[in-house]
């Protein structure tokens, strides 16, 4: 969210899903007191960031299982995406996330086509793998 440029064009409301991961790592820090992976990722970020480093100082926790995401994917275009988290029983800390699209919508057409485009592009780097 903070680190790749390309989120802030696949997100088209990049300050609010800033806001709410930036809120679920808080969550995380404070289930998890002393964790010395999440103190570093938060100072790297804190250091290296001015926008996390405010969101963070908002002291905002927030768990998001389920909301409406609207994306702009760069071969597709825009997607508006139904995301729901379920946490993994097995797995204590981890969360399984999906993104749905309407049945019928123009987002599911745009999905069917982001997955067709996948498949060619990965049928043409095993014939040609450079």
């Amino acid at each position: 969210m903070f680190l790749d440029e390309y989120a802030r064009e696949l997100h088209q409301d990049w300050e609010e899903e800033a806001r709410n991961a930036v809120a679920g790592l808080r969550l995380a820090d404070g289930a998890h007191p002393g964790d010395t992976q999440i103190r570093t990722v938060v100072e790297m970020l804190a250091e290296r960031r001015p926008h996390f480093a405010r969101h963070w100082a908002r002291h905002d926790v927030r768990e998001e299982t389920t909301a409406l995401k609207n994306l702009r994917h760069r071969d597709v275009g825009d997607l508006t995406l139904r995301m729901l988290a379920f946490d993994v029983r097995a797995s204590p800390g981890q969360q399984r996330v999906l993104f749905q699209a309407s049945p019928g919508s123009s987002s599911a057409e745009a999905l069917s086509l982001l997955g067709a485009l996948s498949s060619t592009r990965r049928r043409a780097a095993r014939v040609d793998p450079r």
